[in-house]
């Protein structure tokens, strides 16, 4: 067999850095101003929003007109296109305009005033490529419809803090998606009173735009999308959140003491607080925000950390019949060592799939990818570090607890030597040495060997 490696021997550097990783999590999370909850949990209200300066206002007339961007896609070949509908003289009329055939802004806002009822204002160079457009934003009935463009010239003057430091009048998280010369932004906010002393969701809507339009101009700002949850909703989500946390460590520690035993059932359930301890505090220091895909996350986690504790632990189970003379300690470096190869490559694979969908993935799902990686590395450890020298410990523990306290002190060597008494050795018979003797060659030693008999012990329980 290859070599065992002393995993055990680790057990208590291990110990004291988990504690240190767990204390710096939550006092991270507690110098960053808590935990960064979402709309889905706290309640408020949640907008997605770009700072872009305009290419085109178009006022429809109140014919109802209906914008959609489709953008470039170089992988299928497609140029992009802008769609218009709108409705005139009660029949509804659509236009698609292919970026191959309306290169430029130009180009799209001379069709466009060619449609009845409609006024364009251009606003952007009309060289300007077509393929610059950003997608348009929600708006009311008879308000200008502004259309944004992707100036390389003037991307960078709305960065993250800039926007961070509009929303100080206000408690908000603020996160970026999509590629830094786009300035597109989600705010996260509690509900606010305007100036008139309302609160709900059109006040906290208004507020955000007010502060945005103060500190970058009214007609840069596109509102893409708004959430909003209420209180009471957000925390029923809350507590069905913990309970499902909750009711699933129950079944998960009934079901390894059923299959296993009470020392595998407390080891399991202590790695995995102990994975989801790290995450939350990585996530809380990092004020990623939390929300049901991070709930999902931990979950996965869960699923995940557990595979390669209860992978271990039926190697120690088996193992414990196998090497039935070898000490504990022994046998959960062996089993982790036979183990190793396979834990690693599983989390190898799975850390590569991981991190390609946080490379090229934006918003919740890139939390929800961190959360991931994060917990397959503090998994693959716990399982090793925690979950198994939880089980050395606990057998230890029933190994003193069960060995008799007036149990004598095995005495020395030299003691039996002198207590015990010299037993007569009979002399044998004659013609047995001489046959003995004349069995060995001259010259030679004869060494008689002696087996003792193997003692069997019982098996270990606990």
């Amino acid at each position: 067999m290859k070599r065992v490696i002393p995993f055990t021997n680790l057990r208590v550097q291990m110990a004291v850095l988990s504690v240190v990783l767990i204390v710096a999590g939550a006092v991270g999370t507690m110098l960053r101003g808590g935990v960064n909850l979402s709309v889905d949990l706290s309640g408020g209200v949640a907008q997605q929003f770009q700072i872009a300066p305009v290419a085109l206002a178009i006022s429809d007339g109140g014919a109802g007109l209906e914008p959609e961007l489709t953008p470039p896609d170089p992988l299928l070949g497609r140029p992009g296109f802008l769609t218009l509908q709108w409705t005139q003289e009660g029949t509804v009329r659509r236009r698609v305009l292919d970026f191959d055939e309306y290169a430029t802004i130009g180009a799209i806002a001379d069709e466009l005033r060619a449609i009845p009822g409609l006024q364009v204002e251009l606003a952007a160079p009309a060289a300007t490529p077509a393929a610059q457009l950003q997608a348009p934003g929600f708006r009311e009935a008879g308000q200008t419809l502004v259309l944004g463009y992707l100036d390389p010239a003037a991307a960078g003057d709305a960065t993250i803090e800039a926007v961070r430091a509009a929303f100080e009048p206000i408690r908000s998280s603020l996160q970026a998606t999509g590629s830094p010369g786009e300035q597109r932004y989600i705010v996260r906010t509690d509900l606010v009173e305007n100036e008139d002393g309302a609160s709900g969701q059109q006040a906290t809507e208004e507020r955000i735009f007010e502060l945005l339009a103060a500190a970058f101009g009214a007609d840069r700002i596109t509102i893409q999308q708004t959430d909003f949850v209420g209180p009471s909703f957000s925390r029923l989500l809350g507590e069905q959140a913990v309970w499902l946390i909750t009711v699933a460590f129950a079944l998960i520690f009934v079901y390894i003491l059923f299959r296993f035993r009470a020392a595998f059932a407390v080891g399991a359930l202590l790695a995995l607080i102990h994975d989801i301890a790290i995450m939350l505090g990585v996530l809380g220091t990092l004020q990623l925000e939390i929300s049901t895909a991070t709930i999902a996350a931990v979950l996965t986690i869960v699923g995940y950390s557990l595979n390669d504790t209860i992978v271990i632990f039926d190697r120690i189970r088996e193992n414990d019949t196998l090497m039935r003379d070898a000490d504990v300690a022994t046998v959960i470096n062996t089993s982790i060592t036979q183990s190793l190869s396979r834990t690693l490559i599983t989390s190898l694979t799975t850390l590569v799939a991981v991190l390609a969908i946080y490379i090229f993935s934006t918003s919740s799902i890139k939390t929800f990818a961190l959360s991931l990686m994060i917990g397959v590395v503090v998994g693959t450890y716990s399982s090793m570090f925690v979950a198994a020298p939880t089980v050395l410990l606990w057998r230890r523990i029933l190994a003193k607890r069960s060995r008799p306290a007036s149990q004598p002190a095995a005495p020395a060597a030299g003691a039996l030597a002198q207590a015990a008494p010299a037993a007569p050795v009979p002399a044998p018979a004659a013609g047995q040495v001489a046959g003995a003797a004349a069995a060995v060659p001259p010259g030679s030693v004869s060494v008689v060997r002696t087996q003792r008999r193997r003692q069997t012990r019982r098996r270990r329980r606990g």
